[in-house]
């Protein structure tokens, strides 16, 4: 679960089984630092060129995992209450996709995390 400055109606889904199959899309010349995982642990190699699940973008995006706003979106609807999804997306992972897209736009400054956190609470706000 992830800290946020957003809330939602329930603790966020982990994301990090998110961040992994977005990894195996990637260089398959590129790894996923050894310290990250097991374990969530954090790498502090500024040099280190593998894959970090620990980093975000504001860090110069380089070995930055993010999967895009549609993978998240499947992923959302796959992984909230069923009944939320119904309530607040219409049932569609469509609406939640278009949700962080508007939260990529407006907010350029916030990590994956904590876009996720901001869309899912923005369609939770009646309109």
């Amino acid at each position: 679960m992830t800290s946020s400055t957003y809330n939602t109606l329930f603790p966020l889904p982990n994301l990090l089984p998110l961040k992994l199959a977005t990894c195996s899309a990637l260089d398959p010349g590129k790894r996923v630092c050894q310290y990250e995982v097991p374990g969530g642990g954090v790498c502090r190699d500024g040099r280190c060129e593998d894959v970090h699940l620990s980093r975000d973008g504001r860090e110069g995006g380089e070995g930055v995992v993010e999967p895009s706003d549609a993978d998240t979106a499947e992923y959302l609807a796959k992984t909230l209450p069923s009944e939320w999804v119904t309530k607040h997306a219409g049932g569609r992972a469509g609406r939640i996709a278009a949700a962080l897209q508007e939260a990529r736009m407006k907010s350029t400054g916030l990590v994956f995390e904590e876009r996720v956190a901001r869309a899912l609470a923005g369609l939770e706000m009646p309109p």
